[in-house]
C-alpha cells in the first residue's frame, strides 16, 4: 500500500514472527477502486525470519510471489524425525 501497513499485529517478544504470518496475510483487505476489495497481494516482502517451506506454499496457493532471502544456515532436522 505505497509503504503504509496493512494490518499489524503484536505478539510477546520472544513469540516467533512466522507463527503470526499466516493469520496476517488472512486478515489483509486491500483497498483500491471501489467494489470488493483484493484481499490478496501479488507478492510478499519478508526479511530471513519468514523462510519456512509452510509459508512458500501458501504464497504459491494464493499466487503470491514471496520474496524472501534463503537462510545462512538451514535448520537442522529435529532428533526422532524421518529424514526426507
Amino acid at each position: 500500500a505505497n509503504g503504509v501497513p496493512l494490518r499489524f499485529i503484536l505478539s510477546s517478544g520472544q513469540a516467533s514472527d512466522i507463527a503470526h504470518a499466516q493469520p496476517l496475510l488472512d486478515q489483509v483487505r486491500i483497498p483500491g477502486k471501489p467494489g470488493r476489495p483484493r484481499k490478496r497481494s501479488r507478492w510478499l516482502l519478508a526479511d530471513k525470519g519468514y523462510d519456512a517451506e509452510h509459508l512458500r506454499h501458501y504464497c504459491d496457493r494464493y499466487r503470491m510471489q514471496p520474496v524472501i532471502p534463503l537462510r545462512a544456515m538451514p535448520r537442522k532436522p529435529r532428533p526422532g524425525l524421518p529424514r526426507l
